[in-house]
């Protein structure tokens, strides 16, 4: 488990495609109830939407005493990091490569307390970062599940997870900003935040600001409808959607994707995030996704859905005019 302290660092290769992540997502998991007992770490870095590197270390706390509450819920007992190393060892390997960069985690503020108690207990000082909580951001997306706690979240979005392993953990983490910046459309962690009026929060060595959500989330995760739309699409042949899971992949030229979402929710469907065994119709718009077109492939060869349907065909079937060209940032309708 985890690597030797000094390879990140020594592989140039991966030094260099760790200093262009977008984002590092981390888990830690504690011997006890105190917040600088961290015993194991799993940190994860996304590039351009995708896991580029990730590690898994057990860390040996400072003091070695293990509550039973805490071994059995991670399983990690004293024996398991007795010849662990202690955080400053594997912290001068990861540090370079999480300074100045945003940092997510699910609960960040937990993560977060938990890096600052133990970089303190050393005297070490927190880096420079940004912040972000998948928490929030699924609570703004995704409201209506029963709560928002990892396992609810990543079962709900078909993420694998082994639930309290600190790599699983924060692997499960990334996949769910990435899912959320896909269903919204957005390139960064930055543009989705502020697409929920929310703001990142910041982290120095002196201070800790949390991820904040500036305005009111929209009750159903996404923008309001536009007023103009829901009555004709009442008033169309809607039925082509009534019960049937909706999955977008790639830009659209005539709609936002929030706003298309909304029109099937509208029309009686569900709009989905992803493809799984439920989804029914995949619509594909400009430099669709590689991944949600060959999984829609296979299962509609083996399931015999979802179907797969452009842009122009999904409009017709709301009874909406398309457009053609490249995509853009609204429709206008007159």
């Amino acid at each position: 488990m985890g690597e030797n302290p000094t390879s990140l660092n020594d592989d140039m290769a991966l030094a260099e495609a760790l200093a262009c992540a977008d984002f590092v997502a981390i888990d830690f998991e504690t011997a006890n109830a105190k917040r600088d007992s961290a015993c194991a770490i799993g940190v994860v870095w996304v590039s351009g939407r995708r896991i580029v590197h990730s590690g898994h270390w057990l860390i040996r706390p400072r003091e070695m005493r293990f509550d039973a509450r805490n071994s059995m819920i991670h399983g990690i007992t004293a024996e398991d990091v007795r010849h662990a190393p202690e955080f400053p060892q594997i912290w001068e390997m990861i540090r370079s490569h999480v300074d100045g960069r945003l940092v997510m985690a699910h609960n960040a503020s937990f993560d977060i307390s938990v890096l600052k108690a133990t970089l303190a207990g050393y005297g070490l000082m927190p880096p420079n970062a940004g912040v972000a909580c998948t928490v929030k951001i699924s609570e703004a997306i995704w409201p209506d599940l029963t709560n928002h706690r990892l396992p609810t979240v990543a079962g709900y979005l078909g993420i694998d997870l082994r639930h309290h392993d600190a790599l699983s953990d924060a692997q499960a983490c990334a996949h769910i900003a990435m899912r959320a910046m896909d269903l919204r459309g957005h390139p960064t962690v930055d543009e989705l935040l502020r697409g929920l009026g929310a703001s990142a929060g910041k982290l120095t060595p002196h201070s800790y600001d949390p991820c904040s959500f500036r305005a009111p989330r929209p009750a159903s995760g996404v923008p309001a409808l536009d007023k103009r739309l829901a009555p004709l699409v009442r008033a169309a042949d809607a039925g082509l959607f009534r019960g049937k899971g909706v999955v977008f992949t790639g830009t659209l030229s005539t709609l936002p994707r929030e706003t298309a979402g909304r029109l099937v929710e509208e029309a009686g469907g569900r709009w989905q995030p992803g493809v799984r065994n439920d989804t029914d119709i995949l619509v594909v718009g400009h430099d669709p996704g590689a991944t949600k077109l060959n999984l829609a492939r296979s299962k509609a060869a083996r399931l015999g859905r979802p179907e797969i349907i452009d842009e122009r065909e999904f409009m017709a079937r709301l009874g909406l005019p398309a457009q053609d060209g490249k995509p853009k940032a609204a429709a206008r309708f007159t």
